[in-house]
C-alpha cells in the first residue's frame, strides 16, 4: 500500500482540538501497529500489511492521548551547523571530535584530524549552512562505513553495502539482500550507541524479526543490548530535532 496522508482532529481537554497530519503506511517486516509523534502536529502510523487503514485509524483513537503528549515533547528544529556551534558534538572513532568551522574563499572542504579528535569544516560564507552540512555527511559517511566493517568482522555478520540517508525517525534498517541503511545522524550518538545501532542491525542476518531469539543473540554480540537501546530512544528527541 502506498503511503497515505489524513489530517486527524484530536480532542483536548479545556482546549481547542488539536489538528494533526498522519501518515500510514505499510512497513516490511513489521508485526505490530505502531504510532511514532514527528513533529508538535505530524505523526506516522506505520502497520503490517495485512493491518487495514481503518484498524490503524482505530489504533490511532485509542492512543489519541499518548499521541498529545509525545507531540508536546518534541522539540523545535534545529540546523546542524547551528547546533554544532551551540556545542553539540559528533563521535566517530570511539570518541567525540572537537568541531572548528572556517570560512573557504574557494570549495568547501573537511580536514580529519583523527590523531587530535578534530575535524576543521570549511564552508562558503554565502551558503555555509548547506556547505557545513555537506562536509558533515562526507565525514559520517566514511566513519560509519569503518564502524559497520569493523563491527561486521568481529561479529562475523556479513552485510552487502551500506548507504547513508536522512531518516526522519529510524536510526537504521537492513534489507533482505543485506544492504545496511544509515541515518547520518548516528555520527551524533555517543559510540557505545552507535556500535548497538549497528550491532542491532547486524543481528538482522540471523533474526530478521524482534522476537525472543534476536535478543537473546544480539545481546551474544552487544551486551546489555535492551538497556542501550532505551538510551538510544532517550537521545531521539534531541537528535531527530537536527536537521540538514
Amino acid at each position: 500500500m502506498p503511503e497515505r496522508s489524513r489530517y486527524f482532529d484530536i480532542p483536548r481537554p479545556d482546549a481547542p482540538a488539536a489538528r494533526f497530519l498522519v501518515r500510514i503506511k505499510d512497513a516490511a517486516n513489521s508485526r505490530s501497529v505502531k504510532i511514532r509523534a514527528v513533529g508538535a502536529r505530524e505523526a506516522l502510523i506505520t502497520k503490517p500489511r495485512w493491518v487495514s487503514v481503518a484498524e490503524a485509524v482505530e489504533f490511532l483513537k485509542k492512543n489519541a492521548r499518548w499521541l498529545l503528549e509525545a507531540a508536546e515533547k518534541i522539540r523545535p528544529k534545529k540546523k546542524l551547523a547551528d547546533y554544532l556551534k551551540d556545542g553539540g558534538k559528533i563521535y566517530a572513532d570511539g570518541g567525540a571530535y572537537e568541531v572548528d568551522f572556517i570560512t573557504s574563499r574557494t570549495s568547501p572542504f573537511y580536514v580529519d584530524d583523527a590523531e587530535n579528535a578534530k575535524l576543521v569544516i570549511a564552508a562558503r560564507e554565502e551558503n555555509f549552512g548547506k556547505d557545513a552540512a555537506a562536509q558533515v555527511l562526507k565525514f559520517a559517511a566514511k566513519k560509519l562505513e569503518k564502524l559497520c566493517r569493523e563491527e561486521s568482522r568481529r561479529t562475523a555478520l556479513e552485510f552487502s553495502r551500506i548507504s547513508l540517508r536522512d531518516q526522519s525517525g529510524r536510526w537504521a534498517s537492513r534489507s533482505t539482500s543485506g544492504a545496511l541503511s544509515l541515518n547520518w545522524r548516528l555520527l551524533l550518538l555517543e559510540p557505545e550507541l552507535q556500535k548497538y545501532v549497528v550491532c542491532h542491525e547486524l543481528a538482522h542476518t540471523k533474526f530478521m524479526d524482534h522476537s525472543v531469539s534476536f535478543w537473546i543473540f544480539l545481546n551474544r554480540i552487544c551486551p546489555d543490548a535492551q538497556k542501550l537501546d532505551r538510551r538510544v530512544s532517550a537521545k531521539a528527541a534531541e537528535i531527530f530535532a537536527v536537521e540538514l
